[in-house]
């Protein structure tokens, strides 16, 4: 019979295609191809900076031609009032507790600053913040001590003074806070001077501090 020999061939050939597909799924698979590298980063081109515009320097803070302030020294715990008249580039300082603590300052004044000193190693300096005046007093056996004085506002307020006779007597009026002061005699005696009728003429005497007083001459 014929069937046989094509049987055989048959079977061989489907051994064969058995055996190659064993073969190929034993193999690995081909390496994929290297990826190709990234072409050099190129130097990031850095932009020049903006240049910054100069910083304008704000305007001096100046005194104005003539004006007065009146506030308070903190010192030891309490407050010790004090005034100041700025009167063109001459400041003008009086500091006094109505008791025993007194000193009168003087110096000179510009760009918002001043520097006034008296007899004994009293010293005030001072300068502006917005309108107020704001520094350090150093008064003979005390701490240096901080001082705030606004602008007044009542042309009452200020500094006044009275000096002849071998007496000398200031005073630290503060509009409606009222007024402090003390009074020397020629023996050394402090006492409280009677109180400055301001509201209408002076008594003999007695003027407001200003650029021409000199406040230490009979001090």
């Amino acid at each position: 019979m014929l069937r046989t020999p094509y049987l055989t061939l048959a079977a061989v050939v489907v051994l064969g295609l058995v055996l190659l597909a064993v073969d190929m799924a034993v193999q690995p698979p081909a390496s994929a191809p290297p990826a190709a590298a990234p072409p050099p980063a190129e130097a990031a081109a850095t932009a020049p900076a903006a240049a910054t515009p100069p910083t304008t320097a704000p305007a001096a803070t100046t005194f104005p031609p003539r004006v007065r302030y009146v506030g308070d020294v903190v010192s030891d715990g309490s407050t010790i009032p004090v005034a100041v008249t700025v009167d063109g580039d001459h400041a003008k300082a009086y500091v006094c507790d109505g008791h025993h603590v007194e000193a009168w300052l003087q110096g000179p004044a510009g760009a918002g600053v001043l520097d006034a000193t008296g007899r004994n190693g009293n010293h005030l300096t001072g300068h502006l913040e917005g309108d107020r005046l704001t520094g350090t007093v150093h008064l003979a056996g005390r701490a240096d001590a901080p001082f705030t004085a606004s602008p007044t506002t009542d042309a009452r307020s200020g500094v006044y003074r009275q000096s002849g006779s071998g007496r000398t007597t200031g005073w630290i009026v503060r509009g409606d806070a009222g007024q402090v002061g003390l009074s020397h005699d020629g023996s050394g005696a402090v006492t409280p001077p009677p109180p400055l009728p301001v509201a209408g003429p002076l008594p003999a005497g007695v003027v407001p501090v200003d650029g021409t007083t000199d406040v230490l001459a009979a001090s």
